[in-house]
């Protein structure tokens, strides 16, 4: 099984009309990698495939016919590269295959680079399918590693994760919160932010496109007012009501002891959405406790 991964169109050639023989200036037609140029490849010259039947050596290839086109030289080409090896390694990948056994050694990979990038469909080093993307033509230690396969149970695994972040303010109160004024709640302190999205400075998250589930939940200490109302909600570019609904939580207090309001929206972002948490009071100026467990912005993709 073969496939086209990229193009080489290094260097220029010389033909003849009525002949075979191409000759390359500049040109390394000889690599000694998966993806060197061989015979069955296809070559194409003045806008016209032609099989080549032979590589003689980095600047010297045969075609299977004669070439029709006009003598020229200097001319641009494309040889049509693909990932299958040549018969001789494919049946040593073969005898491998057998010799090793059950060996869970990694032995085998699969490519595909698009002169722009690349992936490898490999042995994770325990036997697993692994996937790794990086930049073309790419050394194996410098894939990131994108998926993998457990080979006993099925369970795929994403070593990377999915975007989310879980921010908290550090044990720090926010005081000085003022009555009838929508205020934005700080989470200076990242507990985890799978993808960097978040932003520990601006207390924002700016996800990729996609659908998530953003939590949180703010615990009011002091300033409050019995029948006091507070509001926890979700700014989206700035602007609350993000989350579909006037607000995350609301509650009245009852009495002038401690409050915690928590709240949770399914929301979808379009990759320049960014999102913050902001809480309004129509009774004196209140504080907002800073432990992580009572006190936390965080969010996860769905």
């Amino acid at each position: 099984m073969t496939a086209r991964v990229s193009n080489y169109t290094t260097g220029t050639i010389a033909v003849t009309n009525g002949s075979a023989a191409v000759v390359g200036t500049n040109t390394s037609w000889v690599v000694g990698s998966d993806f060197q140029i061989v015979g069955g490849d296809w070559i194409v010259i003045a806008g016209v495939p032609y099989l080549i039947q032979s590589v003689n050596s980095a600047t010297s290839l045969t075609l299977a016919s004669n070439y029709a086109g006009s003598t020229a030289s200097g001319l641009s080409y494309a040889v049509w590269r693909y990932s299958g090896q040549p018969s001789s390694r494919v049946l040593g990948a073969l005898d491998q295959v057998q010799t090793r056994g059950a060996s869970t050694n990694p032995f085998v990979s699969a490519y595909v680079d698009t002169g722009a990038a690349r992936l490898r469909i490999g042995d994770d080093g325990a036997g697993n399918v692994a996937f790794g993307v990086g930049a073309t033509l790419a050394a194996d230690g410098a894939l990131i590693p994108a998926l993998q396969v457990n080979k006993t149970t099925g369970v795929v695994r994403l070593p990377q994760g999915r975007p989310s972040f879980r921010a908290t303010k550090g044990g720090t109160d926010q005081t000085g919160i003022a009555a009838s004024t929508a205020t934005k709640l700080t989470f200076p302190t990242a507990d985890w932010n799978i993808g960097s999205f978040y932003d520990t400075t601006n207390s924002r998250w700016t996800p990729p496109a996609g659908r998530y589930r953003i939590s949180a939940a703010a615990h009011v200490t002091a300033g409050l007012a019995d029948q006091q109302k507070l509001l926890l909600m979700l700014a989206r570019n700035g602007t609350v009501n993000a989350g579909g609904r006037p607000y995350l939580a609301a509650v009245n207090a009852s009495g002038t002891g401690n409050v915690s309001l928590a709240g949770t929206a399914l929301i979808e972002a379009n990759g320049t959405d960014y999102f913050e948490l902001y809480i309004l009071n129509d009774g004196g100026t209140t504080t907002v406790n800073g432990l992580s467990f009572l006190t936390f912005f965080e969010a996860e993709e769905i």
